[in-house]
């Protein structure tokens, strides 16, 4: 190993012994959080007539024919989100209340294997790089992308919006790390059956949401056509996953549901669209690159420099990857802005926060190559304060830590750091009272028929709920006219706590 290899190892050492530690800190929290998790407005939905299949006679073929049905009407009246509404209807809670925490653990283990995934290929496989360089980009990144999430219960404790939103997006991000894996010739044996393999998960891909439907359609695009010019011995096979993700958005966006849905929301023309969707991205660099983004990505920029060096790619043409990057980046926005005028609710912007970190770590990465292949880095002066970091570490460690500190203390409410929301629930233990009055509902539901008056929640955890999304006082409301269809029942009644 050479000298400055080593002392880099050393630096990348360290730094994944205290990331993992505020890792566990931050995920074993949010991961605990499930146990509190209950179904919400869609859940009842999509979920009504797989829970009444199994019901009837906890047939796990009958609950798979329900979901099928569900699909079909979906398809044709709702959305063409066909996979997605599969997935939907046979949520945890439909075999039993109490199964409904194995709904979040599937969002968080969806999004932390994509991460790991793709965080692997891209520094293990393309960069040469060793697998503990990788772990300390990728706990970097769930650190932030966790914490900072724009919306926890959109993003993984309310199933059908999570597994909606953040959920593909983690299979994206797996399907990318395979297709990049393929492309670069990095697999030698059973292509053919890794082509077909991706193909499937392709076209299954675009059965989800939009946003990331878009995306992986012009990400895809844009590196078919990269392999081609590149002539790689596998750019016919990447033409072919490519026409598997155009298929599925065809039968995706081409449904009749998506017709209908078009036709009765409000939305606006393709180049306001368009328009629109740039502005939305441009803002989000701004409001997105806070303090602590830019304190957390030196390490990631500190290890680049060193990882690329050697690099096989000449990364020509920065400038130019930076505007298609941005584009595939804009292009999550264009759905909402096109469909119903608006710049999309909270679940689709943290999948938008989510891929923004991936926009700046592949631009630092391509950047750093351009530089390093133009003009080379003075690592002679990097190795200096390398070794001078080693000898320091407390110092610059403390510092460090006291810098984050200050970052966070600047948020308006430590509560949106959603590792300490999530300590915060457990310890009041207002996620257990939250839990507890739900499982009740859940029983009195479940027992009752006819006209029902059921007590509301006292308290509806921030982390949990949305304002709206639980039983309404209205029987008329549409949440409560889900509930009763799903329950059986001809009518049910929010009061308030404690009125019976």
């Amino acid at each position: 190993m050479k000298k400055d290899d080593s002392r880099m190892h050393g630096i990348v050492e360290l730094l994944v012994r205290v990331f993992r530690v505020i890792a566990i800190v931050t995920a074993v929290p949010i991961l605990y959080c499930s146990l509190y998790a209950h179904p919400l407005l869609d859940d009842y939905w999509y979920g009504t007539k797989t829970h009444a299949a199994w019901q009837a006679g906890h047939s796990f073929a009958q609950v798979l024919g329900a979901a099928f049905s569900t699909v079909k009407d979906f398809y044709l009246n709702w959305s063409g989100s066909f996979t997605d509404v599969f997935i939907n209807s046979l949520h945890g809670g439909i075999f039993g209340e109490q199964y409904y925490w194995i709904c979040p653990v599937i969002v968080l283990a969806l999004f932390l294997a994509g991460t790991y995934l793709l965080t692997e290929t891209v520094y293990c496989k393309l960069l040469h790089q060793s697998r503990r360089r990788a772990e300390l980009v990728f706990l970097i990144l769930i650190t932030l992308s966790l914490n900072l999430m724009v919306s926890p219960v959109q993003s993984i404790y309310w199933w059908t919006s999570a597994i909606y939103y953040t959920g593909f997006y983690g299979c994206a991000l797996m399907l990318a790390s395979r297709v990049l894996l393929l492309g670069e010739g990095k697999i030698e044996e059973r292509q053919k059956t890794h082509t077909i393999i991706c193909m499937v998960c392709s076209f299954l891909l675009m059965g989800g949401n939009l946003l990331t439907i878009l995306t992986s359609v012009l990400a895809g695009f844009l590196y078919t056509v990269s392999v081609f010019v590149r002539r790689k011995d596998s750019r016919y096979q990447i033409l072919l996953i490519e026409l598997s993700l155009v298929a599925g958005f065809c039968t995706n966006v081409f449904s009749p549901g998506v017709g209908y849905r078009r036709s009765v929301n409000t939305g606006m023309g393709i180049f306001p669209a368009i328009g629109s969707s740039i502005i939305s991205a441009l803002t989000s660099l701004e409001e997105y690159s806070t303090l602590i983004v830019v304190l957390l990505f030196f390490p990631i920029v500190f290890l680049t420099i060193y990882s690329v060096r050697g690099a096989d790619y000449n990364f020509h043409y920065p400038v130019l990857f930076t505007l298609f990057s941005f584009g595939v980046y804009a292009a999550q926005w264009f759905p909402s802005w096109y469909s119903i005028g608006t710049e999309g609710e909270q679940r689709a912007l943290s999948i938008c926060h989510n891929l923004y970190f991936w926009l700046i770590l592949l631009n630092c990465i391509y950047w750093c190559g351009w530089y390093e292949k133009r003009f080379g880095f003075h690592y002679e002066n990097i190795e200096n304060l390398a070794a001078d970091f080693l000898a320091h570490w407390k110092k610059y460690i403390s510092a460090f830590l006291m810098a984050a500190a200050i970052s966070l203390a600047s948020y308006r409410s430590l509560d949106s750091i959603i590792g300490i929301g999530a300590w915060k629930l457990i310890l009041s233990k207002e996620g257990t009272q939250y839990s507890r009055e739900r499982y009740e509902q859940d029983q009195i539901l479940n027992h009752s028929s006819g006209k029902v008056r059921l007590e509301m929640v006292s308290e509806e955890p921030v982390l949990l709920t949305v304002p709206g999304y639980l039983l309404d006082e209205d029987p008329e409301a549409w949440i409560n006219q889900r509930i009763a269809e799903y329950y059986g029942l001809e009518e049910v009644t929010g009061i308030a706590p404690g009125s019976r």
